[in-house]
C-alpha cells in the first residue's frame, strides 16, 4: 500500500473511532505512521497538514515529536506545530526553548493564536522570554520592502518585453490565474490586473500573503471516506461544492461527503517568484500584467530628465 493510501485507510479509521469527547482513540502503530507521513518531505504539503490536524484530534504524541517534526517542517507546519504545543504547560516550554535555541524561528511568536495560548500556559518568565526573543525582529513588511524596492527600480530602468511577459506568464501562472479564456480558475482572472499599478502589482508577486482575497484561499478537505483533496472550494447546485484543484480540475462532492474543511489564511500562490525567475524576466513579466487592462492604457514609464 502506497503512504497516501495508507493514509486514506487511516483517516478512515480515526473518523470511525471519534468519541463524544471529539477525540480520536489511536492504536500505538496509527499514531506512529500519521507521524511519520507528517515527517515526510515527500509527501504533498496538504496531506501532512491533514495528518497534523488529525493527530491535534488525538493524545499528543509527545513534546519531542512535536518539536522535531515543526523545527524541519515549513512555515505552515511550523504554525501548526506551534499551536499544538503552545496548548499545553510543557508544550508551551518546549516550543519556547527550541525558539531560545535557534532551532525554530522567533517568527512563530508574532502569531497571534500561538501568543494567547503560551499566555494561558503561564509558562515561567513568559513575558520577559517573549520580550528578548522579538525585541529585534522584523516584520515581515519590513523584510520584503527592500525587495520591492529593489525591483521597482530595476523595472523602471529595464527595456522589457510584453511578448516575452506573455510566454513567461503561460509557463508559470496559467496553472491557476487565466487571462479571459487562457488558464485555470484556481485563482483570480487576470484580464484587468493592470488597474493595479506597479507598486500593488510588486507586492501580489513578491508578498503574496499581504492581501489575500477570503475568496481565493485554498482549502484542504477531508471527506466521510477518509479522501484528502486540496484547492479552490466554491459552492455548485443545491447541496453539491465544486473543488477546483491546481491543475484546473474540478471535483463535484456533496456537503454530505464533506467530514472537515481546513481553510488556509495564506494565498495558495507560491512566494518564492522571485527566487526563481531572473531579474529580466520578472521584469518582462511585469510589463506584461500591467499591460492588461480593460479599459486604459498600459502605464508609462516616467520620461528620463
Amino acid at each position: 500500500m502506497t503512504s497516501i493510501g495508507k493514509l486514506v485507510f487511516l483517516f478512515f479509521l480515526l473518523l470511525t473511532l471519534s468519541c463524544q469527547a471529539g477525540q480520536v482513540a489511536l492504536s500505538q502503530d496509527s499514531r506512529q505512521q500519521l507521524i511519520r507521513i507528517l515527517q515526510s518531505p515527500k509527501e504533498p504539503l496538504d496531506r501532512r497538514i491533514a495528518a497534523a490536524k488529525t493527530l491535534s484530534r488525538t493524545n499528543l504524541p509527545g513534546e519531542a515529536i512535536l518539536v522535531k517534526v515543526m523545527e524541519e517542517s515549513c512555515q505552515d507546519l511550523q504554525r501548526m506545530m506551534a499551536r499544538q504545543l503552545a496548548a499545553s504547560p510543557s508544550g508551551a516550554e518546549a516550543l519556547l526553548k527550541s525558539i531560545e535555541q535557534g532551532k525554530a524561528s522567533a517568527r512563530l511568536l508574532r502569531q497571534a493564536a500561538i501568543r494567547d495560548s503560551l499566555q494561558e500556559s503561564k509558562a515561567p518568565g513568559l513575558k520577559q522570554r517573549l520580550e528578548k526573543l522579538t525585541e529585534n525582529l522584523q516584520s515581515r513588511d519590513e523584510e520584503i520592502a527592500p525587495l520591492i524596492k529593489q525591483r521597482r527600480q530595476g523595472f523602471l530602468a529595464a527595456t522589457t518585453s510584453q511578448s516575452r511577459g506573455k510566454v513567461l506568464f503561460q509557463k508559470h501562472c496559467t496553472g491557476c490565474h487565466r487571462v479571459t479564456s487562457d488558464g485555470a480558475k484556481v485563482g483570480p482572472d487576470l484580464k484587468a490586473i493592470g488597474h493595479r499599478g506597479l507598486d500593488r502589482l510588486l507586492e501580489d508577486l513578491l508578498d503574496p500573503h499581504r492581501n489575500v482575497d477570503p475568496n481565493f484561499r485554498r482549502t484542504t478537505v477531508v471527506t466521510t471516506g477518509g479522501e484528502i483533496l486540496s484547492g479552490l472550494l466554491v459552492r455548485g447546485k443545491g447541496t453539491q461544492r465544486l473543488l477546483i484543484d491546481q491543475q484546473g480540475k474540478e471535483v463535484v462532492l456533496d456537503e454530505k461527503e464533506i467530514d472537515e474543511a481546513i481553510v488556509s489564511p495564506l494565498s495558495a500562490m507560491p512566494t518564492g517568484l522571485a527566487g526563481h525567475l531572473k531579474a529580466a524576466e520578472f521584469h518582462d513579466l511585469m510589463a506584461y500584467l500591467l499591460s492588461l487592462e480593460a479599459t486604459a492604457s498600459p502605464p508609462r514609464k516616467p520620461l528620463k530628465k
